[in-house]
C-alpha cells in the first residue's frame, strides 16, 4: 500500500469515528435556524439573473454569492422530492460535514504534497476536525458559504502549489477555476492571489515569484476582473460596502481583529464566550 493510500485509507477511519462522535454527542439533534430559512426562501425565490446580482429578498445587495444560492437550492429540491419534513435538518447537516470533511482532505493532501508523511497529514486534517469553532460550520446551515468557499480556496492553494513544482497549464486552468467559483461562493476570497505570492515567495524566494509569474498574472486578472464586474457592472459602490456597519471603514477593525485572535486561539466561539462572561460564568 502507497502511503498516500494510506493517508485516505486512515482519513476516512478517522471521519467515521468523528461523525460518531459528533452523534452521540448531540451536535446532530440542533434543529435549522432562523438565517437557514431565510436562505432557503432566497435560494428558492430568485433566478440566476439574481443571485449573480445580489437582487434577493432577505440579502444584502453587497452580496454576491451564486455558488453557494445555486447549493441551497438544489439541496432544498433535493430535500423535497425525497420527502422530508420542512423542518428535517438532517440532510443539510449531512453535507456540511462532508463539506468540512473535503475541507480537512485537502488540506491534508497539501501537506502531505510538501512532506509526503501520513503522520504530519493525519494531523493537519485532524487539527481542522478537533478545534471545536468548526463545528458551528456543521450546526448551521448557512455557514455553507464558509464551507464551500474554504474548500475552493484550499483546492486553488494545493494546485498552486503543484504548479510551481510541474508547471503544466492543466493545473493552472483548474486553479483559476476553483478561484473563481471562491470568488462566486463568498467575498472573502479576493485575498487568494495574495496568499498565493506569499506562498510561491516562501516556497522559492524571489524565483518562485519569477516560476509562477504567469499564473499569479492570471489569478490578478480574475481578481481584477471580479472588480470591474462589481463596480462597473453592479454599480456596487465600495464606500458604501466598507461604511455598511460602521460611519468609519476601519471603525471596527479593533473588533475584528480582537474577535479573530479568540476564534483562532480560544476553543470556544467568541459569542458564546462573550455571553458566558455577560453572565458571570466564573468557569469560563
Amino acid at each position: 500500500m502507497t502511503e498516500f493510500r494510506k493517508f485516505i485509507l486512515y482519513s476516512l477511519s478517522f471521519y467515521i469515528l468523528y461523525t460518531i462522535a459528533l452523534y452521540f454527542l448531540g451536535f446532530f439533534s440542533i434543529g435549522l435556524l432562523s438565517d437557514d430559512y431565510l436562505n432557503f426562501y432566497d435560494a428558492l425565490h430568485s433566478t440566476f439573473f439574481q443571485k449573480i446580482t445580489g437582487s434577493l429578498p432577505f440579502t444584502n445587495a453587497f452580496h454576491i454569492r451564486p455558488i453557494y444560492y445555486l447549493s441551497l437550492e438544489k439541496s432544498v429540491n433535493i430535500h423535497n422530492w425525497f420527502g422530508f419534513a420542512a423542518d428535517d435538518f438532517i440532510w443539510y447537516r449531512a453535507q456540511n460535514l462532508i463539506l468540512l470533511f473535503f475541507i480537512a482532505f485537502a488540506a491534508g493532501c497539501t501537506v502531505f504534497y510538501r512532506t509526503k508523511k501520513v503522520s504530519v497529514s493525519l494531523v493537519t486534517s485532524a487539527a481542522i476536525l478537533l478545534f471545536p469553532n468548526n463545528i458551528n460550520n456543521i450546526c448551521w446551515t448557512a455557514a455553507r458559504v464558509d464551507l464551500l468557499c474554504c474548500l475552493f480556496y484550499l483546492i486553488t492553494i494545493l494546485l498552486f502549489i503543484i504548479y510551481l513544482d510541474r508547471n503544466k497549464p492543466v493545473y493552472m486552468i483548474i486553479a483559476l477555476f476553483t478561484f473563481l467559483l471562491a470568488l462566486l461562493t463568498k467575498e472573502l476570497a479576493i485575498t487568494l492571489p495574495f496568499t498565493a505570492m506569499l506562498i510561491g515567495y516562501y516556497k522559492f524566494g524571489k524565483e518562485g515569484l519569477k516560476k509562477a509569474s504567469l499564473m499569479l498574472v492570471l489569478l490578478l486578472v480574475v481578481f481584477v476582473s471580479y472588480f470591474v464586474f462589481r463596480i462597473l457592472v453592479l454599480g456596487n459602490n465600495i464606500t458604501e460596502i466598507a461604511t455598511l456597519y460602521q460611519v468609519n471603514p476601519l471603525g471596527n477593525a479593533p473588533g475584528v481583529l480582537a474577535r479573530a485572535f479568540i476564534s483562532l486561539t480560544i476553543p470556544m466561539d467568541y459569542l458564546s464566550l462573550n455571553y458566558q462572561l455577560r453572565n458571570d460564568n466564573k468557569p469560563i
